[in-house]
């Protein structure tokens, strides 16, 4: 299990992009029951955020940072691994935007605006959690991250869809 666990902390870079790609290719693919599957899979995406982000770390110290841009100074004065950092923050909503977008998009006229509330809120809901039970650190870049991953989703569902439509006639 421990060589799973190093294996997978020495790659999520690559994982967290197949899993964003695994994710596009079968909402590109299916025609049928595609908002269930994106509120099935909202549901799910939201339980493992809430769990990777808070329920599976341990109790500590962490400091809180108000500090907005931080992360994209110290990625410019070539801190390491904040790249690694943003990019994963970013990548880890992407799939919120894009199961949101596509279960909100036949249903509300402004579903945009729904989808970037709904990312928004949940990695609001995650800093407040890591920060009243001391499981990590709360950050302004990681809800302007977690935003801009939730955005980017948004865009992809809707190329899919656009995608589709042309395919399909």
């Amino acid at each position: 299990m421990k060589m799973f666990q190093n294996w997978t902390n020495a790659h999520q870079n690559m994982l967290a992009l197949t899993v964003v790609c695994i994710i596009v290719i079968v909402l590109y693919l299916v025609r049928n029951g595609i908002q269930k599957i994106s509120f099935w899979g909202l549901i799910v995406f939201t339980l493992f955020v809430l769990y990777k982000t808070v329920f599976s770390r341990k109790q500590g110290d962490y400091p809180m940072n108000l500090d907005l841009g931080w992360s994209y100074k110290a990625m410019l004065n070539c801190t390491p691994g904040m790249f690694s950092q943003i990019y994963l923050n970013i990548m880890f909503f992407i799939p919120i935007g894009i199961f949101s977008e596509q279960f909100l998009l036949k249903k509300y006229e402004r579903s945009f605006l729904l989808s970037i509330l709904y990312g928004v809120m949940l990695t609001v809901i995650v800093e407040i959690l890591q920060l009243l039970l001391h499981r990590g650190t709360f950050e302004l870049d990681d809800i302007l991250n977690n935003a801009i991953g939730t955005i980017i989703g948004m865009l992809i569902t809707l190329i899919i869809n656009m995608c589709r439509d042309k395919k399909n006639g």
